[in-house]
């Protein structure tokens, strides 16, 4: 081919000179949102892609408690604090406390123990959000159990809550889907819209909080044939803010029986 050169067979085609070769090297620096950002030659600014990854191995028969059918409780996951650009250091043995507003990548896998056999598991992730008008006024022991905050909460019917912090233990750690909202009371019922009954709980007092829970897509759900259990995996890229806090809960949708995990992973990555 005119104008290039051969070498025992091959052709050496000459460096282009336009458009501008990209430059031998590049600066990279960071700024006050603690990412790190570079410049190209035109001094347009780039964010480069940052990822953070935090995982959580389990195993050895982790079992779960359920209370109620339908109902989303809170499965005991976490044993230790993950990286800090994932969490600002606050963690329990069933939660993480996100430590930016950024996206995330999660992903979940579990496989079931024989106790799962015949019956329909459902688990899922949530981000936990503030807390919601002040603290908790009150928790009626009847069908269904009414709530009241001593001040405005903001939720609409159909909002999934968690309660926190509260004497009535049975109602902690567990999600419920609000009912009949009026500014500072919501009744409460389980996710097929079933009243719960709270009248053999134990006693409320007035204090605890009242906290939205937001589903993620990482998700799992199901429905085990005889002693087929199998495994069960989800996962989801979402959008969460600094503080919410990242739940992992499980419902049985047959009975109020207990089942356990053979083994369970989970990973969390800062996209």
């Amino acid at each position: 081919i005119s104008g290039n050169a051969t070498f025992g067979g091959a052709i050496f085609i000459p460096e282009m000179t336009t458009p501008t070769p990209v430059a031998s090297s590049i600066s990279a620096y960071g700024k006050s949102d603690d990412l790190a950002y570079w410049q190209d030659g035109g001094g347009v600014e780039h964010n480069l892609t940052y990822s953070d990854y935090a995982g959580i191995g389990m195993d050895t028969s982790t079992g779960f408690t359920i209370d109620l059918v339908d109902l989303f409780h809170k499965f005991e996951l976490f044993d230790h604090d993950m990286p800090e650009r994932v969490s600002n250091g606050v963690f329990g043995s069933n939660h993480i406390v996100l430590g930016a507003t950024a996206d995330y990548k999660i992903l979940i896998n579990s496989s079931f123990s024989a106790a799962a056999a015949s019956k329909e598991f459902v688990g899922r992730v949530y981000c936990i959000g503030a807390a919601l008008g002040g603290e908790i006024a009150g928790i009626t022991g009847a069908t269904p159990g009414v709530v009241s905050t001593d001040s405005a909460h903001g939720l609409s019917n159909g909002n999934k809550v968690k309660l926190t912090s509260n004497a009535m233990v049975e109602a902690m750690d567990k999600l419920f889907i609000v009912a009949n909202v009026t500014a500072t009371t919501f009744e409460l019922t389980d996710d097929e819209g079933v009243n719960v009954a709270t009248g053999g709980y134990t006693g409320a007092d007035t204090n605890g909080t009242v906290h939205l829970a937001t589903e993620t897509s990482a998700h799992w759900h199901r429905n085990s044939s005889g002693t087929a259990i199998g495994n069960v995996s989800g996962h989801d890229i979402f959008s969460a803010t600094i503080s919410e806090t990242l739940e992992y809960y499980i419902k049985n949708k047959t009975d109020a029986n207990n089942a356990t995990f053979d083994t369970t992973n989970m990973s969390i990555e800062r996209l």
